[in-house]
């Protein structure tokens, strides 16, 4: 093997190793996210815990995870909303136990994300056609 190759192999990894701590901080943050969803969520805190700016946060969290953490947390809450419609959780009851805080914003963002609004969603999952 050549020198070069060698030497940018050895860059690479030390590149890489530079970046592991901050790696390990937002796959740590996006469990955070994952495990406590229903709770509010501050992105400057959620920032300062992986030592960042809160700007260089989402920057690296879309790096890292194609989304921002709003994104993300968004779409987690969705999907443990549509869990909970499909068991027959009341609307008002899934949107406040997956973390939002009002009804309205909460079927607007289910209806963007789903194609339905809750109550349809819920029917149709509680009821499926044959």
């Amino acid at each position: 093997m050549s020198n070069l190759y060698l030497s940018k192999v050895a860059e690479l990894r030390q590149e890489h190793l530079r970046k592991q701590p901050l790696i390990d901080r937002i796959i740590e943050t996006k469990r955070y996210m994952e495990s406590n969803y229903p709770d509010k969520l501050d992105l400057e805190e959620l920032a300062r815990n992986t030592a960042l700016s809160k700007f260089h946060f989402i920057r690296q969290f879309r790096k890292y995870y194609g989304r921002t953490p709003h994104q993300f947390l968004k779409d987690i809450r969705v999907s443990a909303a549509k869990k909970l419609l499909q068991e027959g959780v009341k609307v008002s009851e899934a949107c406040f136990q997956v973390g939002f805080e009002s009804p309205t914003s909460f079927s607007m963002l289910f209806k963007e994300t789903t194609g339905s609004n809750p109550s349809d969603f819920m029917k149709k999952e509680q009821f499926p056609r044959a």
